[in-house]
């Protein structure tokens, strides 16, 4: 007989469950157990504590920036009004998420969930319903009323503060309908029944729930209509809510309720049965689609929109969601595959669906270049012409797919010159029209229009636009029907493994593919547009020309070029993200490639940034003289090809290597099965003796070890002649073995570090050169530093992930976050370079802010970019995976994540501290001066808010995995607590240790709530960084930053010493 508990054990107790004490037990044992089971009461009511201090602390945040708003209204723009609303809002549903979590903790497992509408009581849902739907209501409210909010007009106070004030009801509401939930009606076994119960039983169950959610939100789409209806201010809003509620009554209806919940319903369903359901299921999305348009349109429009449109719109919404409604709920589908229809039909639908999208983006062309529009109107029908562009473009794709479904796993979606010559035609041809198809959108995009509101002679691009991805989905339609299988494979022969490599000839039947020639093709084309745009200046001076548009698409071709050479190796077996593995050729071509791939990409971003956002792509530092040298564009396209030109090499030499490995391997498999069978055959022959069977096998050992194709499968023949006699051929075999792995690991760290050196001097000239530029141009300077941290980043997390995992991923003891773990001269180089990075990060950050003339950071941060290199360099070899091997962990390594994360919120406070008084020291008197100071001083205080922000974004983790870990090591003391103290409940020491347990919690309470709000923060203060900068606001950003800095520098120390605290409390 064994006891039975009446309360259900939590989760944590499965990690630490103990057999439950007989009947007739000692007292000790009854003690224990009791003993036990407070220590389950103990670690439940820690995690409520924890989760009701962080409510508490968020609803007080919430309701507390909401007052603020309030306050401060008239100060708008200077106070930032809508990024204090959203975090408010954000911070309200936080705390309605974080009360499901509470409930999830205070009643059984597996009862309460996150996701259960309808079910829990007639109380619990009750007051649930109102609850969501007065924080629902009040944060649309403000939300409105934010966006729209104009600062001309003279506001009236109160209405966020109200807003507020019925979040805080409505989370105090969500969280005490917690304690009203009933386990036994939410699985529907009450003892009890009437008609709301029975009534809350059916519809707690799905799919039902889902429609009662869906007709939920249909009554307050039409609400919402209504109240765009009579008031015109608030229209753009309501109708952008209305919209978001269309796109989850639609995602509800066809993935939820029809797809996972009705019988025979697909995601696909071009001919669902009859001509009736066929009808109403095309007739139910085209009103839902239009009703899409309609939302969009009314979004545009915003107040100039007539009130019949948000009628029209209700009636839209209510028409699609009852036909969506009846469709999957009444309709009887057919439960067996259906893959005759999708063939028959399918490809047929898109195709017509295309036609339909590309009439209303040519009707809507004619429209708006034939006849005069109010401006407002014309936004609207320009947002309903791009989505419908958009979607001719998304169509083509998904037709593409369809051919996976028809033809099998002989079909692949990217499979260029393989499948017939007609389905290599028509694969050509439509790809080809959607590739100027979306040349055209970009044009369309990049034109400008007028300040009246009309944009004469722009409409023909989006007309080209859709003309020609009508032509791509036919023809990519026509090459299905085209497709052989048999085509497919005529090459097998020479992708095969035995298939040896060699001639020129050979090499370039084997290893040129369809994706190495599609990577070239992508390159000449963007070097065609490259030449076409020097050309256009050049002859075109004073015709207006898309060079933007064009540059930026030649752009998107170079950088889907030199990944599509990489992909031509995977046909060979070479793995898509191999870093530091392959021969020394394959590994210094591919890091030379890829450096220099990324670098030319990194400067077309800082030729971007450097010229304020006028987004120039020619690439190279044409933009600082002020006559622009010829045919700079097309300079810098040939110049591209080289990194095309080194990875297509290394791809070439690795898949010969991969094929003679690859027969090589064949080869001596074929050998070790021969002499399988001669030794089998000697044993199974009875007159064999061993000095027969002794000279067949040597005789086939000889013969491997003469094949020049075999692997060495013996000792090496210098070793045969000069034989140790001391040692055993096994143990010869093993130490040959390390030799081979010492030699390999050695020339890969060759490799490696020739590539650390050229990774180090080039961001070391880069840092150089930005010191330089910086004196005559801060922006290129910055440029230049932002690119070598790019480097530097690339370099140190390559070294720290790829390289290392690569050397040490055998072990099963290398991670990605292992602070003060793998050997002292390990922990000691990895701090060094880390610590280095730090450094360099922190200057080329100040630098970047501040954008002033600083070459002697800039000097510093590339002296620390090499520590940081060549550090993390020769850590990696001085890794001891025997370090693990332990079983008493030390205070260094059981408390690593909480260690780091004290140090990044102290050390982040004492630089934000330091520098402060470090700018005030150096540079005070710019603050009486005139002109740009207010600015400089702006930008001075931005550098420890960035700094610290940045630092948090690392810092918040690990503080969420050192309370996890705390938490389960308290379970674990609580557990040994009572098998220690069990004769002796009210000992000195079990006081002393429960009255450290409170403490600890005490104290991971706050730090948990704490860590809750930075997150907030950091968009706070990101949104404030951006917006912070114009004129408007200029004459209060100082102090506003001032006021943030000290702000954020307090909580800094407060999280830092709260963690040291708790980390030097059990050690005092």
């Amino acid at each position: 007989m064994k006891l039975q508990r009446r309360q259900p054990e939590p989760p944590s107790q499965h990690l630490r469950q103990s057999p439950p004490p007989p009947p007739f037990a000692s007292t000790p044992q009854r003690h224990h157990a009791s003993h036990a089971t407070n220590t389950t009461e103990t670690t439940w009511t820690v995690r409520q504590l924890v989760y009701v201090a962080a409510w508490c602390f968020i609803v007080f945040c919430s309701t507390t920036l909401s007052v603020v708003a309030d306050v401060f209204l008239d100060d708008a723009p200077a106070f930032p009004l809508l990024p204090t609303v959203v975090v408010a809002t954000c911070a309200a549903a936080a705390a309605a998420y974080i009360s499901a979590l509470l409930g999830c903790c205070v009643h059984p497992a597996g009862s309460f969930q996150l996701y259960q509408p309808f079910a829990g009581g007639a109380r619990f849902v009750t007051i649930q319903a109102f609850g969501y739907y007065i924080l629902t209501t009040s944060q649309v409210v403000v939300l409105s009323f934010a966006t729209g909010f104009d600062p001309n007009v003279s506001a009236t106070h109160g209405l966020i503060s109200i807003t507020g004030l019925a979040a805080l009801v409505a989370n105090i509401m969500i969280l005490a309908s917690i304690f009203t939930f009933d386990p036994a009606e939410a699985k529907g076994q009450a003892d009890h029944h009437g008609l709301v119960i029975d009534l809350l039983e059916k519809v707690s169950k799905s799919p039902n729930r889902e429609t009662t959610l869906v007709t939920i939100f249909t009554i307050a789409q039409l609400g919402l209509c209504c109240v765009g209806e009579q008031f015109s201010w608030v229209g753009n809003v309501s109708a952008l809510v209305v919209g978001a509620f269309h796109a989850i009554n639609g995602y509800i209806m066809h993935f939820v309720v029809g797809y996972r919940f009705t019988p025979g319903y697909r995601l696909f369903m071009p001919c669902p049965g009859t001509k009736s359901q066929a009808l109403a299921q095309g007739a139910a999305w085209l009103v839902y689609f239009v009703t899409l348009y309609g939302a969009g349109f009314l979004w545009y429009v915003g107040e100039a929109a007539p009130p019949i449109a948000h009628v029209a719109l209700g009636s839209g919404c209510l028409l699609s969601s009852v036909g969506l409604i009846l469709f999957t709920r009444l309709a009887k589908f057919h439960t067996e595959p259906a893959y005759d229809s999708v063939t028959s039909y399918g490809c047929i639908v898109l195709t017509i669906t295309s036609t339909l999208f590309a009439s209303v983006v040519v009707l809507l062309s004619a429209l708006l270049m034939l006849t005069e529009v109010e401006t407002h109107i014309r936004y609207g029908l320009e947002f309903c012409q791009m989505l419908s562009s958009f979607f001719i473009l998304i169509i083509t794709p998904c037709t593409n797919m369809l051919g996976k479904v028809l033809h099998g796993p002989s079909f692949h979606l990217f499979q260029p010159f393989k499948g017939g010559m007609d389905f290599v035609m028509l694969q050509a041809a439509g790809w080809a029209c959607y590739g100027f198809a979306l040349l055209f959108q970009t044009l369309q995009l990049s034109s400008s229009t007028n300040s009246d509101g009309t944009a004469p002679g722009t409409y023909h691009w989006i007309f080209l636009e859709a003309v020609l991805a009508l032509m791509a989905q036919v023809f990519v339609h026509s090459s299905l029907r085209t497709f052989r299988a048999d085509a497919t494979d005529a090459k097998a022969h020479s992708d095969s493994p035995h298939h040896e490599v060699n001639g020129l000839r050979k090499i370039l039947t084997v290893v040129v593919n369809g994706e190495l020639v599609t990577a070239f093709l992508c390159a000449a084309c963007a070097l065609a547009l490259r030449i076409v745009v020097d050309v256009a200046e050049l002859r075109w001076d004073q015709t207006p020309f898309p060079r933007t548009a064009v540059l930026l698409l030649a752009v998107l071709l170079y950088a889907c070029a030199t990944p599509l050479a990489h992909l031509s190796g995977r046909h060979y077996g070479i793995p898509l993200f191999r870093p530091f593995d392959g021969s020394g050729m394959y590994v210094a071509l591919q890091s030379i490639g890829w450096t220099i791939y990324a670098l030319s990409l990194l400067m077309i971003l800082v030729s971007w940034i450097v010229r304020d956002g006028s987004y120039d792509v020619s690439g190279g530092p044409s933009h600082l003289v002020n006559q622009r040298p010829m045919f700079v564009a097309t300079s810098f396209g040939v110049a591209q090809f080289i990194p095309l030109v080194l990875v297509s090499i290394s791809v070439v030499v690795e898949s010969i290597q991969v094929s003679r490995a690859q027969k090589t391997k064949g080869f001596a498999t074929q050998a070790f099965e021969a002499i399988l069978r001669a030794e089998q055959v000697l044993l199974k022959a009875d007159h064999a003796t061993d000095v027969d069977r002794r000279r067949e096998l040597d005789a086939l050992i000889q013969e491997l070890r003469t094949t020049s194709m075999s692997l060495r499968i013996s000792a090496s023949p210098a070793r045969e002649r000069f034989p140790s006699p001391a040692k055993s051929s096994a143990t010869s075999t093993i130490e040959q073995d390390t030799d081979e792995d010492s030699t390999d690991d050695a020339s890969r760290h060759f490799a490696v570090a020739i590539i650390i050196v050229l990774m180090s001097m080039a961001s070391l000239a880069a840092y150089v050169s930005g010191a330089f530029w910086t004196t005559v141009m801060p922006l290129y300077g910055v440029g230049c530093a932002t690119a070598a941290l790019a480097i530097v980043t690339t370099s140190c997390v390559a070294l720290h992930t790829g390289y290392g995992y690569s050397l040490h991923g055998h072990s099963g003891r290398y991670t990605y976050l292992m602070p003060f773990v793998g050997g002292t001269p390990f922990v000691l180089r990895q701090a060094l370079g880390w610590m280095s990075y730090t450094v360099c990060a922190v200057l080329t950050i100040a630098v970047a802010i501040e954008r002033r003339s600083n070459p002697v950071a800039l000097v510093l941060a590339g002296v620390a970019s090499v520590v940081a290199q060549f550090s993390l360099l020769e850590s990696i070899p001085c890794f001891d995976a025997k370090s693990f091997q332990h079983k008493r962990k030390t205070f260094l390594q059981s408390n690593s994540a909480a260690l780091v994360a004290t140090f990044t919120f102290l050390g982040s406070f004492v630089f934000a501290h330091l520098y402060g008084r470090f700018r005030e020291q150096t540079f005070g008197v710019e603050e009486h001066d005139d002109g740009d100071a207010t600015l400089r001083v702006a930008r001075a205080h931005m550098v420890p808010l960035v700094v610290t922000g940045v630092s948090m974004t690392f810092a918040i983790p690990l503080t969420l995995m050192a309370l996890r870990a705390r938490m389960t090591n308290l379970e674990g003391s609580e557990t040994s607590d009572g098998d220690n103290a069990a004769d002796h409940p009210l000992s000195h020491l079990g006081v002393k240790r429960r009255l450290l347990r409170d403490i600890l919690l005490a104290v991971d309470s706050i730090v948990f709530a704490l860590s809750l709000s930075i997150p907030a923060g950091i968009l706070y203060i990101a949104y404030f960084l951006l917006h912070s900068l114009s004129a408007s606001t200029r004459n209060h950003m100082s102090f506003n930053l001032t006021s943030l800095a000290h702000s954020w520098g307090i909580i800094m120390l407060v999280i830092g010493t709260l963690l040291a605290f708790s980390l030097a409390f059990p050690v005092i």
